[in-house]
């Protein structure tokens, strides 16, 4: 599609998805925390670059 690179965020303690993103070439690259309430929660933050090929 053209794109230079895809984000997306991952729940800390979503470890398939996780596995299925880095299975797909998806590398952490940072994490953001956020409150659902009094709940401190932490997305991993993923990056996979299109430029490179497979």
């Amino acid at each position: 599609m053209g794109v230079p690179r895809v984000w997306l965020g991952v729940w800390e303690h979503n470890y398939p998805a996780q596995k299925i993103y880095g299975h797909y070439g998806f590398k952490r690259v940072s994490q953001h925390t956020f409150m659902v309430g009094d709940d401190p929660q932490t997305d991993f933050i993923l990056m996979k670059d299109m430029t490179e090929e497979d």
